[in-house]
């Protein structure tokens, strides 16, 4: 009887530690599965930290590869467009004037002002001359009437008006586009939502004065046939300057 007990014990005994190292190889093995997840989700979110910073680094080179081709395609578009007065112009006067337009195309052209239209715009107003003066008085690159370039220029902290400063391509440029884009901040702000209405107003107001362009739209009468066609020549232009500058950006590429 004492035998059969002593046996019984010990097999209960080896039973009891069979389990015990059983429960205690499992629990090792479910810590060494925890660390393994955790780990690999440390490396899965690693690697995609990591891919994260590849794509951005390769759309940072898109966009620029981009902007440096669309450059080049202005510079040449802005070339064409005053190629008849060329020589008027000094080397730093051209790309100041070529900066100068990719920087507010680049800043305004979800509204619309855009390179392409900006360069339809100055070929209505001058063709690309910077020395034009209209039959009203109107001079330089943007066609500056002498009260409105007195005005900017003295916002620009010029001290008023000068004809050097005026006929200046660079002035005048940075001057009437300034003016462009305060119009269409003031149509903006006048609770006009729709950004082709803004646009059409903006060039009413540069050509036409804003009190008369202001009359029009309170009256709700239909502009007058030349406000018509001047801003309608101008819109329809910009789609051959986008052509042109689409064509040459494809070439370089």
């Amino acid at each position: 009887m004492q035998k059969k007990d002593k046996k019984r014990s010990k097999l209960f005994i080896s039973t009891c530690a069979f389990f015990i190292t059983g429960l205690v190889l499992i629990a090792l093995w479910n810590v060494f599965l925890v660390e393994e997840i955790e780990r690999s989700g440390i490396e899965r979110e690693g690697l995609k930290k990591d891919m994260e910073k590849i794509e951005a680094l390769q759309n940072a080179n898109r966009n620029f590869t981009i902007d440096v081709l669309k450059q080049k395609a202005i510079s040449l578009s802005f070339f064409e467009l005053i190629k008849e007065y060329e020589e008027i112009y000094t080397g730093k006067e051209k790309q100041d004037c070529i900066q100068f337009i990719a920087m507010i195309d680049e800043k305004y052209r979800d509204k619309g002002l855009d390179a392409p239209l900006i360069l339809a715009w100055l070929e209505k107003e001058s063709d690309g001359n910077p020395r034009a003066v209209s039959y009203a008085g109107a001079k330089g690159l943007t066609q500056l009437m002498d009260f409105r370039a007195e005005e900017i220029l003295t916002a620009m902290g010029y001290p008023g008006y000068q004809k050097k400063l005026v006929f200046n391509p660079v002035i005048n440029l940075t001057g009437g586009l300034h003016h462009l884009v305060a119009l269409m901040n003031f149509w903006e702000m006048n609770a006009i939502k729709n950004r082709s209405l803004i646009l059409f107003y903006a060039l009413h107001s540069y050509k036409w004065g804003t009190k008369n362009t202001v009359q029009l739209f309170n009256s709700e009468r239909r502009a007058f046939r030349p406000a018509i066609e001047y801003v309608n020549w101008i819109l329809n232009r910009r789609e051959n300057w986008v052509e042109k500058l689409e064509s040459r950006m494809n070439n370089a590429q």
